[in-house]
Order: structure tokens, then sequence, then C-alpha cells
């Protein structure tokens, strides 16, 4: 992803003060000040904090849950369903963001590892039925590259996450919010988590996580921007908000999903998690087929079977840029070609 290469310095760090001339805030009030008044301050003090908010919930588990009281089948699978969550529930800890995350990023035909210097940032998960909550709280910033840098961490951990559960079988859909929440434990309610359980339920209706319009109209707008700062002396050239935006863009919102829209509707966003994935690393190309593959061969009754059909769609979207793996690509037959397709924006 050349966004990542931009958060790149493998001689120097960003220690020294910024010289940006104006203050920056993605989708806060004017200088951040409600940010500040409405944050948790104290871990036992209740009071709202803006945080990223995604609600999930997972392809076909009402079913399964029903028939779980009499079939032994489904009731194992149930016990998969909470296996995982808590698999990946214990990864939410206090070194979340400390746990070695490396990046392969291809550069004059090698590839080269490299660590991205990662922002602690306070995230909280919880999980009912079959409805997962997480949200991601970003400490306050004047930078455009602190928030872009934590921005890119949230859509890569949201991939993954969604990425991770998918192999296992577990496919989500869901709706990626930013706003005013209350997320402790337990206890998780808010205007943000509202509107994404509202999002998830009117767009995400395939597997994919649609995101917010006003998220994605923040970061279209700094497409456009000419706020540029030198973070680092010594860098060759001033980072650039555009070019964040652009990258960021273009590694994870190059997709629409078109599906519940009419035609007067703007298209609603959805995060590229196969893409992103793909791009990481090619060997995930074979691992989520197989987890694809292993649901068609189910046989799953409609409209189930038209979600995997187009997630059949997404996938051999999503591979046709990565050369050498024309086999990966999974056949389309006469059912399929009568699915909705998940819509690149190019």
């Amino acid at each position: 992803m050349g966004f990542i290469s931009d958060f790149v310095f493998p001689d120097i760090g960003i220690w020294d003060r910024p010289r940006q001339g104006e203050g920056y805030h993605f989708l806060l009030p004017a200088k951040g000040q409600e940010c500040r008044e409405g944050s948790l301050v104290d871990s036992e003090e209740f009071g709202y904090s803006y945080r990223f908010v995604c609600f999930m919930d997972m392809l076909g588990c009402k079913k399964l849950v029903w028939e779980s009281e009499a079939s032994q089948a489904a009731f194992e699978k149930v016990k998969k369903i909470a296996s995982v969550f808590e698999e990946e529930h214990k990864k939410y800890v206090a070194n979340h963001w400390c746990n070695g995350f490396t990046f392969s990023v291809p550069k004059n035909g090698r590839i080269k590892d490299y660590r991205l210097a990662e922002e602690d940032i306070k995230v909280d998960m919880s999980m009912f039925s079959d409805s997962i909550i997480i949200s991601y709280e970003l400490s306050d910033s004047s930078l455009f590259l602190d928030w872009y840098r934590r921005i890119f961490q949230v859509f890569n951990d949201l991939c993954r996450l969604q990425f991770g559960f998918a192999v296992k079988g577990i496919f989500l859909r869901g709706g990626l919010t930013y706003g005013k929440i209350y997320h402790r434990g337990n206890v998780c309610f808010g205007p943000a988590l509202i509107n994404s359980v509202m999002l998830e339920s009117k767009h995400a209706r395939y597997p994919c996580i649609a995101v917010d319009k006003a998220i994605v109209g923040k970061i279209q707008d700094d497409m456009k921007s000419d706020l540029e700062d030198d973070y680092a002396p010594g860098y060759k050239y001033p980072h650039k908000l555009r070019k964040f935006a652009e990258e960021l863009f273009c590694d994870y919102l190059l997709r629409t999903d078109n599906c519940n829209r009419v035609s007067d509707e703007q298209p609603v966003f959805m995060l590229d998690w196969l893409s992103s994935r793909f791009i990481q690393s090619p060997s995930n190309i074979p691992r989520i087929r197989s987890a694809i593959l292993a649901e068609l061969e189910k046989g799953h009754e409609e409209p189930i079977a038209e979600k995997y059909r187009w997630l059949v769609r997404y996938f051999n979207q999503a591979i046709f840029f990565e050369e050498g793996h024309d086999d990966m690509k999974i056949g389309v037959d006469r059912r399929l070609s009568e699915s909705v397709s998940p819509g690149a924006t190019d």
C-alpha cells in the first residue's frame, strides 16, 4: 500500500515539533474543544467520547442459533463463533497496537518489511448474540499526520478483523461511523452506535462494512486540500494532506456497495477488506478462497446464497490486479451472473 510508505522513516523519527500553519481535526468541532469537554478523562467517570464505531453482525447466524437447540452440528458452529470471538478479543488488550505490526511493501522489484510506529489507540470490543461492537478512541491532535496515521490503523484493523473471522467461516457485515459514544466493558450506547446500527441495517446487506458518508466526505474534502508541512526535518519533501487522503481512499474506499440503493441516491462506500489483505500478503488469497468455496458447497437457501454469490464477485474483482493469481478465480455459473455486483468506483 502506498499509504504505508508515507509513514515509514527508515533513518529518522518524527520527534521534532511540527510547523503546520493551521490546526487540523477530523470530524470534530472547531479547535477540538468539544472533544476534550466530552471525553472520558477519568476511567471511572461516565461520559461520551468521540470514537470510530463499527457495529457488525454475522451472516446467517440467526438461523444457526435457532437450529442449535436441536442440531449438534449447528451447536458446534455456534460454539466455534464464540471461540473465534474470544480469540480475537484477547488481542484487544492494552498492548494491542504493540504486537509487532509489520507490513510488506514492494519497492524497486523487492519486498521489504517495515514496522509502522503504531499509536496506542484505546479499543473496546463487545459481543452479544450474533452482533459485535468495536470502537476506537483516538487522542486529540491538531496534526493531520497524526490523524491519518491513526485512521489508517483503524481501517487496517477492521479489515484484518473481518478477514480473520472470514477465513474461519464467519462472515461479517457492518457499519462504520464516527461520533459520540460510551463504550466500556459490557456497557455501550450513544448516538454513534445508533448511527452504526442503522448504517449496517440499511446498506450492509452483503458481507461488507459500509462507511458513513461523513467519514468518506471528510476524506474526499482532504483530497482537495493544500495543507502541508515537513514534520521530520531532513526528509526529502513536505507531507501533503491531499496525498495522505488520496492514498487512504485508494487503499480502502475504492469500492461501493450498490445494493439497497435507488438511482437518485449516492453510493455507499465499503471498506475494501479483501484487497487490503491481498496486498498485505498474496498468501491470503487461497486462504479466503477456501473459506468461500466451503460456504458455496453448503447449498445455502436464498437469500443467504445470494450474499455468498455477491462475495464471489467481490473476490474475483479483488484478485483482478494481483498478477499470477488468475487460477484462483472462482467460476461463475448462470445463477451467479444474475447476482448484484459489489461495484468498483473506477
